[in-house]
């Protein structure tokens, strides 16, 4: 092969095998460069017919230093990728090469302390920052989501039926009022999704039940049946990320308000306690006791 001067050979692999394909005898060699005026690898590779001549293939590609490591030290121990396949009946044992050349000796020995050096780094900062690692695969998995809580009540469990035939669990998810997005009101709207069994569980415990929604899908949300005219059927398409924004706000004015009802009978449950007492204080009073404990012990 003729290659420009510029270009510095620094290890080769040649061998012959038989194809198993059409039982012919190949040459295969293998040769990577180096081209200073570039500080890139290249590995050319070319195949022919053993008793023929005729070139089957021939490619030129540019490698990464870290594969171009990894050739040269293949070649230097010995350890050819074509091992174990059929040889022709001539074939000695595959043959590599290293050059002994000061100019490619001096570039593998560079190429060898930089790639070794990039490696122990980063496996001293996966070692020294396993947690973060960690945390930040986890961040990219949920950026993968949008998810909000729901109270359990707002989902409908229903069977979905594919076209094949299999069938899916899936559920309704019923928008609570007040929920708006950018604006427009989507309370009482609706959106279908696929149940999971931690889904399912948190159903059957009445906890709030976590929903994901595919980031970079929209979601398709309902409302009203077709041929109602006093509830017509109407669809949007939502960015997920904006619906998760609009439930997880109207998911909280849910709760205060549910809060504030709670609170209101208790104060209402104290009024009507401190009321009665305050009835049978006056009775007893009418009737010449002092107080409804004086009375109760004169009984």
């Amino acid at each position: 092969m003729i290659h420009m001067a510029s270009e510095i050979l620094l290890a080769s692999e040649y061998h012959q095998y038989r194809d198993p394909e059409d039982g012919d005898y190949i040459n295969s060699e293998t040769e990577l460069f180096y081209q200073p005026d570039t500080a890139e690898f290249r590995m050319d590779e070319r195949e022919s017919y053993l008793y023929g001549g005729g070139t089957l293939r021939r490619d030129s590609t540019p490698i990464l230093k870290e594969d171009a490591l990894d050739f040269i030290t293949d070649c230097a121990n010995d350890h050819s990728s074509y091992h174990g396949v059929e040889m022709a009946p001539d074939e000695e044992m595959p043959t590599t090469y290293i050059s002994d050349s000061k100019e490619a000796l001096e570039i593998i020995d560079n190429l060898r302390h930089e790639v070794e050096s990039e490696r122990s780094n980063a496996e001293r900062k996966v070692n020294t920052m396993p947690e973060q690692t960690q945390q930040n695969q986890n961040t990219q998995e949920k950026a993968k989501y949008a998810n909000v809580k729901m109270p359990a009540a707002f989902l409908t469990q229903h069977e979905f039926t594919a076209k094949d035939g299999r069938t899916f669990e899936k559920a309704y998810v019923h928008f609570p009022e007040g929920t708006k997005v950018n604006g427009i009101d989507l309370g009482h709207y609706s959106c279908d999704v696929f149940l999971n069994e931690r889904m399912k569980q948190q159903m059957l415990s009445g906890e709030q039940v976590t929903i994901g929604f595919k980031a970079d899908e929209p979601v398709q949300v309902w409302t009203g049946k077709a041929g109602d005219e006093q509830n017509p059927y109407k669809k949007y398409e939502v960015k997920p990320w904006d619906l998760v924004k609009g439930l997880k706000a109207a998911n909280e004015g849910f709760k205060a308000e549910k809060a504030a009802e709670r609170e209101a009978a208790k104060e209402q449950g104290a009024t009507l306690k401190g009321e009665s007492e305050q009835m049978r204080e006056s009775s007893a009073k009418l009737a010449g006791d002092n107080t409804p404990e004086e009375h109760a012990n004169t009984r």
